[in-house]
């Protein structure tokens, strides 16, 4: 691989962490500063001000729990933290493929803190709201969609599609070494157990039911939808793991530059002329 190519691709995995850092720092900024706009509260006067406390009700009470009772708003901080992580690696100069001997403990523990969110957290949950949030949406729309209707369709799109582009593009261009199965296992059931616990806590203890699915169904009908989910949700963690060994066999391994510490190098050639000799391609 010749220095150029290698520059190019390393200016393109920045400008996805840049990228995706700003659009979703906007959409939080955005949902917290114009909170109206997006969940309309509703006025005392309003005859259907606390329908939220009926499971029949598509109208929901969103005083309680904020934004927070979504799986949408948990995976967006969960997707803006793990790139922000990202553009650290960028800046500590760790993020291109994993050494086998990495100087600095900061750096380990930072590149196997990106390597293990990613696996365990991004790619999963990432894939899951997209995906069950569409599937519902051309199911019945109201399933998902509160219907005030005021949600914008850009921030639709932008917490539900472009987060699953941006995943598939960090796939591609970074690899990510793999960590023991049960680290992030344990870590992505510990995210979403906590999830399903506050959603229960929410259905059945404030009768506020966040998705139409739930509503007016029976006890059986939740714990096999909730069984089904999370047998959804491991088979996207695996489809992950094997995704990312197809666009990362051990021949792209091998090719593309390793890993180096800040102190070995002082600029982009002599760090890509290092890897080279390392490699033995020159002497």
């Amino acid at each position: 691989m010749n220095f150029r190519l290698w520059l190019l691709w390393r200016g393109f995995s920045v400008t996805i962490h840049i990228i995706a850092v700003s659009l979703y720092g906007f959409s939080l900024v955005f949902q917290f500063v114009y909170p109206n706009g997006y969940y309309p509260k509703q006025s005392s006067t309003d005859p259907k001000h606390n329908a939220s406390i009926d499971v029949n009700s598509t109208t929901i009470d969103y005083t309680f729990g904020w934004k927070y009772k979504f799986l949408t708003f948990w995976n967006l901080h969960i997707q803006f933290i793990v790139f922000l992580i990202y553009l650290f690696c960028d800046c500590f100069r760790v993020n291109y493929m994993p050494s086998k001997a990495i100087e600095r403990s900061i750096k380990k523990r930072l590149m196997q803190t990106r390597d293990t969110l990613h696996h365990s957290l991004v790619f999963p949950i990432g894939w899951l709201v997209s995906t069950m949030y569409w599937t519902l949406y051309f199911i019945d729309k109201s399933l998902v969609v509160n219907s005030t209707g005021r949600y914008p369709w850009w921030l639709t799109h932008l917490d539900h599609s472009i987060i699953v582009v941006i995943i598939m593009l960090e796939t591609v261009i970074t690899y990510h070494r793999r960590n023991k199965l049960a680290v992030e296992m344990s870590l992505l059931m510990a995210i979403m157990s906590s999830y399903v616990g506050w959603v229960c806590y929410l259905g059945f203890y404030r009768q506020i039911w966040v998705y139409g699915i739930f509503r007016n169904r029976s006890t059986v009908y939740r714990v096999v939808i909730f069984v089904a989910s999370g047998a959804y949700l491991l088979t996207l963690y695996f489809a992950g793991l094997l995704i990312h060994r197809l666009c990362w066999p051990k021949s792209r391994r091998e090719e593309w530059p390793q890993q180096w510490s800040a102190d070995e190098i002082s600029n982009d050639q002599l760090e890509f002329e290092n890897f080279r000799v390392r490699q033995g391609l020159i002497t």
